[in-house]
């Protein structure tokens, strides 16, 4: 509703507006660039999660079971078709075996995880682990992420309203050069004080505005630690390797400070306190601030991709009977936030078996 709006985020669309930006009506209709108000996942006026959406109406079924803390320990493979998955369960092992095909979805991370864990991944790296490869393929490669800037934060001259909706009602995403393909940066009003670990704030009521990169060129990679399952894996994003994604993060942070520095915030406004500087930041300045300020947007992407590891048919090479639905299976991370793209992998995951 109209009147339910966080005044924060009025004066972000404001302010925005103020420095010649145009507003979009919808970050997903037919013109991303621009202030929008954020779009929710909301049916029967609640917000609905993908769980709510499609698994909870599948279990009302008798084809489907559903385990909680049943976390996956291989994928079970004879020669190079797989057979099944064990798990455990309870803390015991158990093994079902499957009358078609595996699905697994279990994300960028632990997806790349188990499939190495099975012997699916680069054949020298799992031989130094002890771990006898069943076909080599660059598992693993390639992830990317979006960067968060947490980042520009400003002390408020009093308490700051709940949100009634998120606390981020407002996005922005623009380029920093016209000559860009798609936006690179990105700006979200968040009603509440949020800095990385690479800061800290000294009050009790503030906001901030949070840049972020929304295409880096930068890429990392997943590897195994070792070979118990029970050890985490080696996660290397590798943010801000390529220049590229130094000029959108600066340029999106300087798109926040100006939005936070506009007459629309006046009345709320008390200081600027990241940076803790006044007027502009020196190239060596804004190196530190940027890096100390580095955050995961938790949009990790890229590991198992399309055309290195999965066949169009998300089929994993040189392996029978095993798919993968999930964000590691994009070629390159999406401009957008990758909930509702992961679910479009999934939802045609789904048609694609129905099809098979």
């Amino acid at each position: 509703a109209e009147e339910l709006k966080h005044e924060g985020a009025r004066a972000c669309m404001d302010a925005a507006a103020g420095l010649g930006y145009q507003e979009t009506p919808s970050i997903n209709s037919q013109r991303m660039s621009g202030q929008a108000w954020v779009d929710f996942n909301i049916k029967d006026q609640r917000r609905q999660s993908s769980a709510t959406a499609f698994l909870r109406p599948a279990m009302e079924g008798d084809n489907v079971t559903v385990l909680t803390d049943a976390p996956v320990t291989s994928l079970d493979m004879e020669g190079t078709r797989c057979v099944g998955v064990t798990y455990l369960h309870n803390g015991q092992p158990v093994s079902v075996r499957a009358a078609s095909e595996v699905v697994l979805s279990a994300g960028a991370i632990d997806s790349p995880r188990l499939l190495m864990h099975s012997g699916i991944g680069i054949a020298s790296d799992l031989q130094a682990l002890g771990i006898t490869p069943v076909v080599d393929l660059p598992v693993g490669v390639g992830l990317q992420d979006h960067i968060l800037g947490a980042g520009v934060n400003y002390e408020a001259k009093g308490p700051v309203p709940v949100s009634h909706y998120n606390h981020s009602e407002v996005y922005m995403w623009e380029r920093s050069e016209s000559s860009l393909r798609s936006p690179d940066m990105i700006a979200l009003y968040v009603s509440v004080p949020f800095a990385s670990s690479g800061h800290s704030l000294d009050y009790e009521h503030g906001y901030c505005i949070l840049s972020g990169v929304a295409t880096p060129q930068s890429r990392g990679y997943v590897k195994l630690a070792s070979s118990n399952i029970n050890d985490a894996p080696i996660v290397e994003a590798n943010y801000l390797a390529e220049e590229q994604d130094w000029r959108s993060y600066r340029a999106a942070t300087e798109l926040c400070r100006a939005l936070g520095a506009s007459d629309a915030y006046s009345e709320f406004r008390k200081r600027e306190s990241l940076p803790q500087q006044e007027g502009d930041l020196t190239e060596a300045e804004w190196r530190e601030f940027l890096s100390a300020s580095v955050n995961t947007y938790f949009h990790p992407t890229s590991t198992c991709q399309i055309g290195q590891v999965v066949d169009p048919d998300l089929r994993v090479k040189g392996i029978e009977g095993l798919r993968i639905a999930d964000a590691s299976v994009m070629p390159h991370i999406t401009t957008s936030n990758t909930n509702a793209p992961s679910m479009m992998i999934g939802w045609r995951c789904g048609t694609m078996l129905t099809e098979a």
